[in-house]
């Protein structure tokens, strides 16, 4: 009698009836079947590839929490210099490294702006991930419609093609952590197609090469109802008062080690344009500070009742210096090494 497929096996409770290895490889993959043989090789693949995720999961972790403790063990608290800029409206020139993300609305004619960033390099701006991506890595807006737009100070616009004052960018690609879960690695690297053309408008912002802790107020930024019958916003400054690691963890009961907490104005700061925007400090004694500041970190919106997050930039600088991976002549070797072993 032919047992069915919901029984159990045969051999369950008698030893003497159980089949040799080589009898369970053949139920497993037998040799007169090709389709099970390819599935078989299918799951080495997977094995393989859960096996070198969690090695790289376990570096990641190790090698960031052992160097953070390491830092904070030799360092103290760093005290940044107190610049107020107390809701503080922008003009032309003053946020040089600032950015609005823009989307093309329905009319196929104005834009609105989704989120915020800053120009690091000719080419690039540091921003968030999650304006972009879901915590699938899935695409949130199609981005053949969207604009970085730098030298512009409101959050509804149209394009323009002269880059005197506004400079309008069609993003190349976007570079996200390997790890994304909003709000943890967060970061994501934009590269526009057309490099930037620094002027009195528009000009990068250096960020942070270390990791530390701050204490004091640093600069954000927010946005301002221009009338109360306008959906138009207009970019402003806002003080971020920093609060230590131990409170923050304490009031959102998570782990804060990747994150910078700043109380906020629910009304101001978390509008839908602030994300991705940069937090800039002054006094840091960080080599790359100039007189402009250093960004050292990018809001990461969570909830409006509770504080809001930056990630830290400093933690990553590495990444963020270079986001985009380049594959050398040796990795193509190990790479194929691989294949062939599999």
């Amino acid at each position: 009698m032919k047992p069915s497929d919901s029984a159990p096996p045969p051999w369950r409770g008698n030893a003497e009836s159980a089949p040799r290895v080589n009898d369970l490889f053949d139920i497993i993959c037998p040799s007169n079947v090709s389709s099970n043989l390819n599935e078989f090789k299918v799951y080495k693949y997977k094995i393989f590839y859960i096996i070198i995720t969690l090695l790289d999961v376990v570096v990641i972790i190790t090698g960031n929490s052992q160097s953070y403790h390491a830092y904070i063990k030799n360092h103290p608290v760093v005290k940044v210099k107190d610049i107020r800029r107390t809701y503080e409206e922008v003009k032309l020139g003053d946020l040089k490294h600032h950015v609005f993300v823009y989307q093309l609305y329905k009319d196929n004619k104005t834009y609105r702006a989704f989120c915020a960033g800053s120009i690091i390099t000719d080419a690039r701006v540091l921003t968030s991930a999650h304006c972009f991506l879901t915590n699938k890595k899935r695409e949130r807006r199609k981005i053949n419609k969207v604009k970085v737009v730098a030298g512009i100070l409101y959050t509804i616009a149209y394009e323009s093609n002269s880059d005197e004052v506004q400079q309008w960018r069609s993003v190349w690609n976007i570079y996200t952590q390997r790890f994304f879960r909003h709000p943890a690695f967060n970061l994501a690297v934009l590269e526009v197609e057309v490099p930037w053309t620094f002027n009195n408008y528009v000009n990068k912002i250096p960020y942070t090469e270390w990791d530390q802790d701050f204490d004091g107020v640093c600069s954000g930024t927010a946005v301002k109802i221009m009338q109360s019958w306008s959906l138009n916003k207009s970019l402003v400054v806002k003080d971020m008062m920093l609060v230590n690691k131990a409170n923050c963890e304490y009031k959102l009961k998570r782990s804060c080690i990747n994150f910078y907490c700043t109380k906020h104005e629910k009304s101001h700061v978390m509008s839908l344009e602030t994300e991705g925007g940069g937090l800039v400090c002054h006094g840091t004694g960080d080599p790359a500070e100039t007189e402009a500041g250093v960004l050292v970190g990018v809001t990461s919106l969570v909830s409006s009742k509770l504080l809001t997050l930056h990630n830290r930039i400093g933690l990553f600088h590495d990444w963020v210096a270079d986001a985009c991976p380049r594959v050398t002549p040796e990795s193509y070797f190990l790479l194929a090494v691989i294949v062939h072993i599999l």
